[in-house]
């Protein structure tokens, strides 16, 4: 506990961060959390082998690293056009928002229409896996193709 606390306190003594914007931040890791939980979970169901699965969720991780590849960018202008659509995009929302809200106030329309679009997509994401369980555990060692995942979100 005294590892975790200590270094914690002082990083936020030396940020200058307001309460609200550590619990939108606290806010933004649970929901990207749940999102990456949900996408991982029915892509991990894809995969015959455990490294095979992780390597198809290799574009979940990936994506979700886009606006760290354009960090500089994002930092300058955090009110940009760039970085309010990375914020409604489910997956680059959490790290984006996060950048945003640790640089600027961000306005309360991009912090309601982000975390619309997080919820909306864990849901999406656990209803999907969901459904690639349901369907995916009776086909036991055949791994489906594109194709195949697609009529199973569909039809299920």
């Amino acid at each position: 506990m005294v590892l975790l606390v200590l270094p914690a306190s002082l990083i936020l003594t030396l940020m200058t961060l307001s309460p609200g914007q550590i619990l939108l931040s606290l806010m933004y890791v649970v929901l990207g959390y749940l999102l990456f939980a949900g996408l991982m979970a029915g892509t991990g169901l894809l995969g015959n082998s455990a490294q095979e699965s992780q390597q198809l969720s290799v574009v979940w991780t990936m994506t979700s690293m886009i606006p760290m590849f354009l960090l500089a960018s994002l930092m300058q202008q955090p009110h940009s056009w760039l970085a309010r659509s990375f914020s409604f995009f489910p997956l680059t929302a959490p790290v984006t928002m996060l950048l945003r809200l640790s640089t600027d106030e961000v306005p309360l329309v991009d912090v309601l229409i982000s975390t619309a679009v997080l919820i909306l997509g864990i849901f999406l994401a656990v209803k999907g896996a969901s459904r690639l369980f349901r369907t995916a555990s009776l086909m036991y060692g055949k791994r489906p193709r594109l194709g195949e995942v697609y009529r199973w979100l569909r039809e299920s």
